[in-house]
């Protein structure tokens, strides 16, 4: 008998921010220098964020 995985279904949120300009430029230069989009640089920051304060 095959062994099937049991998927995790992941619930998506949308968030909105209101950011300061010098923020929001910030964030946007970042996801250019790393070749991605914003919302992939803003989890790598804050999945990082979270990683180091524990």
């Amino acid at each position: 008998m095959a062994e099937r995985k049991q998927e995790r279904k992941q619930t998506i949120i949308r968030l909105t921010l209101r950011l300061s300009d010098e923020l929001d430029k910030m964030i946007r230069e970042e996801a250019i220098r790393r070749g991605t989009n914003i919302n992939q640089t803003m989890l790598h920051i804050l999945s990082n964020y979270f990683k180091f304060q524990k």
